[in-house]
């Protein structure tokens, strides 16, 4: 999905009622999803499908990098969010990619589930134990 075909009716209703305090924000959502795409070269993906309060979104930046998009319009938090992953640096969970604190947006590296602890250990407890 192109960030410019983020539909607004396509989004769970949950979403919709918590964002609907701000209805400037929300009409204005697709536009800046689709500003936030260009400017960090993305292609945006449908959105997750349980968000409530932030607008997350998987995507990929144009070398094929996985991300994830993460608007807010809650800018406290999202700065807060921001500085956070920025103090933290390599030892944060999700490396912070790019950010736009006044915008509330975050680019966050993707992170894929790898291989359970516990199939190691059926395999080889020692390198579990390693581990």
């Amino acid at each position: 999905m192109a960030a410019a075909d983020l539909r607004l009716a396509e989004l769970p209703p949950e979403f919709l009622r918590l964002n609907g305090a701000d209805p400037d924000w929300l009409d204005g959502l697709p536009g800046l999803v689709a500003d936030l795409a260009a400017r960090w070269s993305l292609t945006v993906e449908r959105h997750f499908p349980a968000i409530r309060f932030n607008y997350v979104a998987p995507a990929t930046r144009a070398d094929g990098t996985p991300c994830v998009l993460k608007v807010s319009r809650h800018l406290a938090d999202a700065r807060n969010e921001i500085a956070a992953l920025q103090l933290w640096g390599e030892a944060a969970v999700a490396r912070l990619l790019a950010a736009d604190p006044a915008r509330g947006a975050l680019l966050l590296e993707r992170l894929q589930p790898g291989t359970m602890l516990t199939a190691v250990a059926e395999e080889d407890d020692d390198a579990a134990t390693a581990i």
